[in-house]
Parts: structure tokens; C-alpha cells; sequence
């Protein structure tokens, strides 16, 4: 079976030979993809929504997957019992949902999270800094004209965000060169850019032009790459 773009992204960032835990899989095709592959052995798959996990079902069924893996009906991380994946990925919610669903003690001390937010990543890598966890690795994935920022985090130390900029586009992203660094820059810019041309409160336009100053000198740095 074949995945989309932002889901075939998510799966480069699963540790092979591990269980893991699929928070709000919808149809399921993530864990179904990851044991057909044989990446992993096993999956939970979990989902507030009944329609959706009924989706899910008909899928592992169809795979005859039924053994390998464990579909739940639930909110969260509440559908999981301590320990039980060492793994966990959150994906197609918004951000201030994902940091809802993380803020627990499974999140806590599972040995990888999987993040991607669909909207809001911004507020995500805010919180993640805030609350506790590293940022080991990001991503970029465009998908149906859109582009996605992916989060492996865990919990840990993580040392304050240099800058406010950094919220907006990744550290990580800048030090790996991020072939999509350039084009989700530019994006962010004009949407400042636009914020910026519609209000009125001189305070915050402060505040959107130096992020807009500090955007474009990212964008710059970068622009002159093969990847830009």
C-alpha cells in the first residue's frame, strides 16, 4: 500500500524492530504500512472517533493484521497502560491538541514521540521547549501543496530557544539545510507580512516587523543553496 507524503515522512522517523503506538490513526494506514514493510513487529492503534476506527478496522482486517495490531477505542495517551510503547506518534491534530495529549506521565517517559501538527507547529515547539521535552530532530514534508513540520521529541533538558524566530522555523531545520527551509520560510514571512498590513496595534506591529527582519535574514543565509 502507498502512503502520502506526510505520512511516508512520519514513517522514515519510526525506530525499526519496535512497537509503537499510533495516537488518532484514523484509517490506520500508518501501523498497517509499518507491519507490512516489516518495520515493526506490532502496533497499537488508537481513536476517539468510532467512524474512524471502524475505518481502521476494515483495513487490518483486509491485511490480516488483526494479530499485530491492537485497535482502541479512546482519548489520548489514556488508551495506553505504562510502558507499553516505547514510541508514540500524535499526527493530523493542531498544535495546542498534540501539547494537550503529550502533557502526561506516558508521554513523559516514552523514548520517542513523533509529532506533526497540522496546523500551529509554532505554538507546538513553543510548548515543547516550555514543558520539558528535547527536540532531537525536525522535518519538512510537502504534501498536497502544503508543507508539514515534523517533531521527534522526547522528554528531557532542553536548552531555551535562542531567539522567538526559532518557533517559527526550527533549529534543526536551519542546521540540516532542510530542502523545504527555504519555500516554509517565505511562506511564514507572507503571513506576517499580512498580519502586519492588517492591524493597527502599534505593538504588535513592532513585534511582526523584527520577526519579519529576522525571517528574511534566515531566508538570505540560505536563498543562494541548491536547496533554495
Amino acid at each position: 500500500m502507498k502512503l502520502s507524503g506526510r505520512l511516508l515522512a512520519i514513517s522514515h522517523k519510526v525506530t525499526p524492530a519496535a512497537g509503537l503506538a499510533d495516537i488518532g490513526t484514523d484509517h490506520g494506514k500508518l501501523p498497517v504500512y509499518l507491519i507490512l514493510k516489516g518495520i515493526i513487529p506490532f502496533a497499537i492503534a488508537s481513536d476517539n472517533r468510532i467512524a474512524s476506527l471502524g475505518k481502521a478496522r476494515v483495513l487490518v482486517k483486509k491485511c490480516n493484521l488483526e494479530s499485530k495490531i491492537n485497535l482502541r477505542l479512546g482519548s489520548g495517551l489514556a488508551v495506553l497502560r505504562h510502558g507499553e510503547a516505547n514510541q508514540i506518534v500524535v499526527a493530523g491534530m493542531g498544535g495546542p491538541l498534540i501539547a494537550e495529549i503529550i502533557n502526561c506521565t506516558q508521554a513523559r517517559t516514552c523514548g520517542k514521540l513523533i509529532l506533526q501538527p497540522m496546523q500551529y507547529p509554532a505554538y507546538l515547539s513553543r510548548w515543547l521547549c516550555v514543558n520539558g521535552f528535547d527536540i532531537m530532530d525536525e522535518e519538512l514534508v510537502e504534501d498536497g501543496g502544503r508543507i508539514y513540520r515534523i517533531f521527534v521529541c522526547r522528554a528531557g533538558s532542553p536548552q531555551k530557544v535562542r531567539d522567538e524566530v526559532f518557533n517559527d522555523v526550527g533549529e534543526k531545520l536551519i542546521e540540516k539545510k532542510d530542502p523545504l527551509l527555504g519555500k516554509y520560510t517565505y511562506q511564514i514571512i507572507e503571513r506576517y507580512r499580512y498580519i502586519y498590513n492588517s492591524t493597527t496595534d502599534i505593538r504588535a506591529k513592532a513585534k511582526l516587523k523584527d520577526k519579519i527582519f529576522k525571517l528574511e535574514g534566515i531566508l538570505n543565509e540560505y536563498k543562494s543553496t541548491d536547496n533554495i
